[in-house]
This record gives structure tokens, C-alpha cells and sequence, in this order.
């Protein structure tokens, strides 16, 4: 084989000529078959002699979050600035919070797509991903592959049980049936199928209860068994409807259920979930949903109830509407972030409540200053005053 001059070569013996070496590779001498690469750089084992060394690219670029709901949430970012010279670039998905039955679309390692969707998620959860860019060298490089991190958080879900029946009851055991359904920022999800439980298994029956002497002891033990299957069925209707969501339309109940209670024995069709207002990351959007708007002109303080003077009697004089006493309760000049903020969380707990045992919100005033909260006057006081007298 004739010898070719430095920064050529080879590769087999033959009448053809010694080609000039490719792109980031060189030779140190004569009678080369193959081109080194110079230093960061490499040739797979796949690659052809005469094609250039390449590097692994550089970290996508610009993630975003197209889509997400209480349990999806849809991805996408631009090409890495630099690919390295290939063109087989795929990604790899990293989520340290996520649970084995998180599923990745079209999937978490080697895809071409600069997009991807995480189903499965928890709500209200914050999640951080870390998005690789791989490519043919990058197994040869002794370097960590280049990535681009982000966080979000999954939407909050609100869970509703309705139509909870007693379908079968004994002497030690009772049975029943409810359903549930959930709602996220896209609106009420549809009514699962129904849930059974029995403290006894399995139950044969079905029948209403009779009037009887038994009867008290049965109602007893509903209540006390309710509420664990309640909870029960929540955390099951979690994991039926993750395997079931297709298209994030329906809701799916939010597993960590600390800020819903439930009441367990209202009318049907009058459930009504309490949200816990310290849930908003932005109290007043809580307080928007929660209570009605009143114009500061249409209140009357005419004097001083707390010992403070944070809180007055006054007039509520409302067109269209009879006039009526009302409590007024402000926030004082100076208050910190916090107090504005206890103070908001208040009127948003008490407009929650339409019952003829609790006070009843009025309104608040927090596009004037001072802030207010406006309640039905209780011409005995507080209960405890009340009490002591």
C-alpha cells in the first residue's frame, strides 16, 4: 500500500487515492487508515471512516408549558443552539417527583420530538424535570450530557361525593353506595361509576331499611362509618381515573385532599365542598369567588362596636333593596401583608357558609380603603358575651 502524506488516509490497500482527512480529525504520520479526532471530539462506531468527528450538542433551549391540567401537563422546547455537527439528536426525560405510574408521551428516553406529555401526575404538586439532548457521541464523551431544568405545578382539584345510599345492612355490618366527581380549572369532570363498601365481604343484597327498633343503631353507624368511605373512595377514584384519562377533560381527584371537606349528610343535590382559601396562591382571586363586591358608598358607619375600633355598626343601603343593620369589620391603616392576608382568608371562609346557625357575609369592600368586611348585625353580641350574662 503507497504511504499518503500527513492529514490523509487509507483505509484499505488498493490503486485509489489517500483522501484528505475529514472534518476535527487528523493523522500524525504516513500510511494512516483511518483519521483521529482531535480532542472533544469522536466518531461512533456506526459512523463511516470518511464521515467528520462530531460532538454531543448543547441543552434544549426555551422550555415551555403548552398544556397542563390537575394531572397532565404538555411540554415543548426549540433545538439545542449547537447539534454537534450530527443530526441524530433525541431527549431524554429526568422527573425525580414523578411515581412509577407516570406515563411519558411518546416516551421518556430516545425521541426525536421536541415535545412531550406527562400523564398520570399528582394535583397541586410541584414537579421539576430536567431535559436531556443526546445524540450519537455522547456515550463517548466523559462529560455529563448538557440539559435544561424546569418547574411547574399541576392544577388543584376540587372532589364532590353525591347520592351516598345505604344498600345493605345487618346486625354487624353495613353497606354502601356512592359516586364522586371532580373539577379543575376546566370545569366539573363527569359522576365515576358507582363505589361500594361494606364492612362486611362481600354483601349479597339489596334492601331499604325498616322502621324498627334497630333503626337509631344503624343511623349511628353510618355516621361513623361514612366518612372513612368517603376517603376510601376518593383515593380509589384516583387511581381508576389516571388510567382512564385520555385527554385532560375529565377530572381526577386530587389525592392530597387536605383542603376539601365534604358533608356527608345534606340533601341530595345540595353538596356543597369547602375550599380552603389558603389553597389560591393569590388570595384574592378566593376571595372573587367566594363574596360579592360591595360598593363603598352604600355603607353608613354610624358607631363603634369592638373595643378597638376595628369593628362598627353601620348601615348597608343597597338600590333595589330594603335597608338593613349591618357589622363592619376593617382593616386597620399600616396593617402588614399578613394581616391583609388573614384578613382576606376570613371573608373567603365566611362566604362559604349559608346557614342559619353562622353569621352571614354580607359582602367586603376591597377596591376602597379601608378594607371591609361586611356582615348581618347580631343585635346579643358575640355567644360567649351572650353566654356570660
Amino acid at each position: 500500500m503507497k504511504g499518503c502524506r500527513r492529514n490523509h488516509f487509507k483505509w484499505e490497500a488498493g490503486s485509489f487515492a489517500c483522501r484528505q482527512c475529514p472534518e476535527n480529525s487528523f493523522t500524525e504520520g504516513e500510511t494512516s487508515v483511518e483519521c483521529q479526532c482531535y480532542n472533544s471530539y469522536y466518531r461512533a462506531d456506526k459512523d463511516e471512516k470518511s464521515m467528520p468527528c462530531t460532538q454531543p450538542p448543547s441543552a434544549p433551549r426555551n422550555v415551555k408549558v403548552v398544556d397542563i391540567s390537575d394531572t397532565i401537563v404538555q411540554l415543548s422546547w426549540q433545538l439545542p443552539e449547537q447539534l454537534g455537527g450530527r443530526t441524530d439528536t433525541t431527549y431524554r426525560v429526568e422527573c425525580s417527583q414523578c411515581l412509577s405510574e407516570v406515563l411519558y408521551s411518546p416516551k421518556a428516553k430516545g425521541f426525536n420530538t421536541t415535545s412531550v406529555e406527562l400523564k398520570g401526575l399528582r394535583a397541586s404538586t410541584k414537579y421539576t424535570v430536567k431535559i436531556y439532548a443526546e445524540n450519537g457521541v455522547t456515550v463517548l464523551s466523559q462529560l455529563q450530557p448538557k440539559y435544561v431544568q424546569h418547574e411547574f405545578t399541576t392544577e388543584s382539584t376540587i372532589a364532590e361525593i353525591q347520592d351516598i345510599k345505604l344498600i345493605d345492612y345487618g346486625d354487624n355490618f353495613i353497606a354502601l353506595q356512592w359516586q364522586i366527581k371532580g373539577q379543575t380549572s376546566k370545569g366539573w369532570g363527569e359522576f365515576s361509576s358507582p363505589f361500594f363498601a361494606s364492612t362486611r365481604t362481600p354483601y349479597q343484597s339489596e334492601k331499604e331499611l325498616e322502621p324498627g327498633p334497630t333503626t337509631v343503631i344503624i343511623v349511628g353507624a353510618i355516621v361513623a362509618v361514612t366518612l372513612c368511605m368517603a376517603i376510601a373512595g376518593i383515593m380509589i377514584f384516583i387511581l381508576i381515573k389516571r388510567n382512564r384519562h385520555r385527554d385532560g377533560k375529565n377530572s381526577d381527584i386530587d389525592s392530597p385532599y387536605h383542603h376539601v371537606t365534604v358533608p356527608l349528610f345534606q340533601p341530595s343535590g345540595t353538596i356543597k365542598s369547602y375550599v380552603d382559601p389558603h389553597t389560591y396562591e393569590d388570595p384574592n382571586q378566593a376571595v372573587r369567588e367566594f363574596t360579592r363586591e360591595i360598593d363603598a358608598s352604600h355603607i353608613i358607619i354610624e358607631s363603634v362596636i369592638g373595643e378597638f375600633g376595628d369593628v362598627c355598626k353601620g348601615k348597608l343601603r343597597v338600590p333595589s333593596r330594603p335597608e338593613m343593620s349591618v357589622a363592619i369589620k376593617t382593616l386597620k391603616a399600616g396593617a402588614t401583608d399578613k394581616n391583609r392576608l388573614d384578613f382576606l382568608t376570613e371573608a373567603s371562609i365566611m362566604g362559604q357558609f349559608d346557614d342559619p346557625n353562622v353569621i352571614f357575609l354580607e359582602g367586603v369592600v376591597t377596591k376602597a380603603s379601608p378594607i371591609m368586611i361586611v356582615t348581618e348585625y347580631m343585635a346579643n353580641g358575640s355567644l360567649d358575651s351572650f353566654l356570660r350574662k
